[in-house]
């Protein structure tokens, strides 16, 4: 477009519009006549383009849709935040409350974000106008003074008229974005001071966890003002949670489908699966019965769907009220319920039933958060429940001798939950109802998650360990091999990353994960100053974690290479080797310049004094780093490798290892003899097994004259083809040697595929040539006399 209304009119005349006005500004440059229906349909492509790509009408359009539900969840959570967000209010429940004006506050910031973009590109198209405008009402005037024809004339009015529609519609949408800004705006505002207020209550609250901040429960003021508090209270926090849940599914009914079939899709792809499961396990469970509890995970389709739709539950429904979670956790109570059951030993039912009884309670003291008295009541009954259970899990379980990890963690839980119940139920009575209801919910809460992510860390392990049944893992050979050590190894990842997990979650409840956080990065990072380089706790540590994860990369690595890698691409023996160690020298390498990078060394400087580190080791340690070139040659070119029988300097022997610096060849008496890899590159070295992989043996055997030569090389040539350490490829030959002055000379040449063992097998067939020519009747040549 710019071209076009740069270009000069045709004909080369100038226009008349082109000439200077009076003001002293440069007249507009119409777009000449010729040009007209090609430059119209530029401009209306543009403008359709600005109203198509009006992201401002997007954004409205959104907004408007969703913000009268907004706001009335917003009106219901600020009664029930007025009710609930007193410094006497749970920890747990202001963060519950907070997440959740988090969760709106989000949704604003976005809808805020998106008006905005949306409003500065409809400016931006709007400035575009008016250029457009004067350039068509010059090219206008200029189709009036050259007498254009009528259809020049509506084609330029009807470009004039589209930019006035489309300016008109880009005005409006910007004055709908204005409104819904300001809108937005208002209701950020109450959501910024709602979260003032809670706020405000958190720091009071943690202000008096220590302090009383209730009568003694035997106090008469406390059951005086029971009744009113219950009365005055009661209804208005019921009906605050009743209408933000109404709120909620009549503004999320949506997710609520999408959760739904979720649930059904899992559940239908178990159930459809179930019947082949089923056929392929009834062999497996005979090979290996580590896989029952596993198979009773798959078998129960419809519970397993409905706990994994329960874990991913909170990313459909992250601003959700607390009424909607106590319903939802209490519905996946059930399958929870019966998945641990066919998970854990029976007599471990009434734990899990404990565990799960005192989290409803726990929901119910939530719901009634606004109720100070009765959830202090729920509070008391929780805690004294919970110190009488435990002490008889305890002494019921004392007898048992498991050694389950789960009868084992029930026990350790048990022991734990004494005391703190014991805390809990003593500081309610004395009127530390704050302190008191934080360790009671997280304390309730952290043996809740633990058996969620138990059941959900069996749920992943049962899938990963079936996984390592089917194709394609089953195909790898290094699966078939070691499939009990990776089902080892998985599990130990799994339950590990499901502890860490745990340990958060559980940190949270007790409202120390952000300080205990916050104190290990303070500890971690504390810096101290050694010459020009920084060093922390925490660099030290990630120093040593990136060591050591190279160190496990470069052993996997090599162990698939090993087991499922050489055997397919068919290497010849020593090149497999020479492969899996060049590997591991590099993968180290790297993860050692990855290490220094996390402890602050700059690798410029480093390149630096790499140069002159190496000038001064070139000097000072000339033979260690000759020998360990040479040991890179030896990978490299492999004149020799892993399994050869060479003659050194020092005894002759099989190869057995090529290290950084030294290798090491194992004798004929199975000593050890460390050479220089020095020594293999610049010294003679006689490889009696390059390039096969087979030795050579001559046995010379001396028979007396009269002997039947061809009597001779048959029977030998039967002994060396009976010997079962003898290669039938080439096959054996007896050829004559020599005519002596008192016996004929043969020799019985052959191979073995067992180098290392060379001269045990000459010797064993030395014995079995003597005794078959012996028993064929071959005389031997008299002993020579001195």
């Amino acid at each position: 477009m710019a071209a076009i209304a740069s270009a000069a009119p045709a004909g080369g005349s100038p226009s008349p519009s082109a000439s200077p006005a009076q003001s002293g500004t440069a007249s507009p440059t119409p777009v000449p006549l010729p040009e007209v229906a090609t430059a119209s349909e530029a401009v209306a492509g543009q403008l359709q383009a600005m109203e198509a790509q009006d992201t401002a009408r997007a954004a409205t359009t959104e907004v408007q849709n969703d913000l009268p539900a907004l706001k009335q969840d917003i009106d219901a959570r600020e009664e029930d935040t007025k009710q609930a967000a007193t410094p006497e209010a749970p920890l747990d429940a202001l963060r519950d409350l907070q997440g959740r004006w988090q969760s709106i506050q989000g949704q604003l910031a976005g809808w805020m974000q998106k008006l905005t973009a949306g409003a500065a590109r409809a400016d931006a198209d709007l400035a575009q106008l008016p250029a457009l405008r004067t350039e068509w009402n010059a090219t206008l005037n200029l189709a009036h003074h050259s007498s254009a024809p009528p259809e020049i004339n509506r084609e330029i009015q009807g470009v004039l008229d589209q930019i006035g529609k489309t300016g008109d519609a880009l005005r409006k949408s910007r004055q709908n974005i204005l409104t819904l800004q300001s809108a937005v705006a208002e209701q950020k505002q109450r959501t910024d001071a709602a979260l003032q207020t809670i706020n405000s209550a958190q720091a009071a609250a943690v202000n008096t966890l220590w302090m009383q901040d209730s009568p003694p429960i035997w106090s008469r003021d406390l059951l005086t003002g029971a009744r009113a508090d219950f009365l005055a209270n009661g209804h208005a926090s019921m009906g605050a949670q009743a209408a933000q849940l109404r709120t909620f599914i009549a503004r999320d009914w949506t997710n609520l489908v999408y959760f739904a079939l979720i649930l059904c899709a899992v559940a239908y792809s178990f159930v459809r699966a179930l019947p082949k499961v089923r056929q392929r396990t009834e062999g497996w469970l005979d090979e290996d019965p580590s896989l029952d509890r596993a198979q009773q995970i798959l078998q129960r389709p419809y519970i397993t769907g409905c706990v994994l739709a329960f874990l991913g539950s909170p990313v459909l429904f992250p601003g959700a009220p607390r009424l909607f979670w106590a319903v939802l956790a209490v519905v996946a109570l059930v399958p929870i319920t019966i998945l641990l059951r066919h998970l854990i030993d029976r007599h471990l039912y009434p734990f899990l039933n404990a565990v799960i009884l005192f989290y409803l309670l726990n929901h119910a003291r939530a719901l009634t958060s606004g109720i100070p008295v009765l959830a202090r009541a729920l509070l008391l009954l929780q805690s004294a429940a919970g110190v009488l259970f435990a002490l008889w899990f305890v002494r019921s379980t004392r007898s048992f001798d498991g050694n389950a990890p789960s009868a084992r963690m029930a026990r350790l839980a048990a022991r734990l939950a004494i005391p703190l119940f014991a805390v809990v139920f003593i500081t309610n009575c004395l009127g530390y109802v704050a302190l008191a209801s934080l360790l009671g919910t997280a304390t309730v809460t952290a043996g809740y998650l633990a058996i969620l992510f138990y059941a959900a860390a069996n749920i992943v392990k049962s899938f990963l360990y079936f996984a390592l049944q089917l194709w394609p893992l089953a195909s790898l050979e290094l699966v078939r091999r070691h499939r009990p050590l990776l089902r080892r190894r998985i599990g130990q990842v799994i339950s590990v990353a499901a502890a860490v997990l745990w340990a958060l979650a559980a940190m949270e409840a007790f409202a120390i994960r952000k300080p205990v956080i916050a104190g290990a990065v303070a500890v971690l990072g504390a810096k101290r100053t050694i010459g020009s380089l920084e060093l922390s706790l925490g660099g030290v540590l990630a120093f040593g974690i990136t060591i050591w994860l190279s160190v496990m990369v470069s052993r996997f690595i090599r162990f698939v290479l090993q087991e499922d890698i050489y055997g397919r691409v068919g290497l010849a023996r020593g090149s497999s080797y020479a492969v899996s160690t060049i590997s591991h020298y590099v993968i180290l390498l790297c993860g050692f310049l990855l290490a220094l990078t996390t402890i602050g060394v700059d690798m410029t400087k480093l390149t630096i004094l790499a140069g002159a580190f190496g000038v001064g080791v070139g000097f000072g340690l000339q033979n260690i780093f000759n020998n360990f070139f040479s040991g890179i040659i030896l990978l490299l070119e492999r004149p020799i490798h892993i399994g050869d029988l060479i003659d050194v300097s020092g005894g002759s022997g099989v190869v057995m290892e090529i290290g950084i610096r030294a290798s090491r060849i194992r004798l004929a008496d199975n000593s050890v003899l460390i050479v220089p890899n020095a020594q293999l590159i610049s010294n003679n070295v006689t490889n009696h097994d390059a390039p096969s992989s087979q030795a050579q043996i001559t046995l010379p055997v001396r028979v007396a004259y009269g002997s039947d030569a061809k009597r001779v090389i048959a029977t030998l040539k039967q002994v060396a083809g009976a010997g079962p350490q003898i290669a039938r490829t080439p096959e054996p030959q007896v050829l004559v040697a020599d005519f002596s002055a008192d016996a004929l000379l043969f020799n019985l040449i052959c191979s073995t595929d067992d180098p290392g063992h060379a001269d045990q097998i000459k010797s064993e067939l030395a014995i079995a040539a003597l005794e078959a020519l012996a028993a064929a009747g071959v005389q031997f040549p008299a002993p020579r006399l001195p």
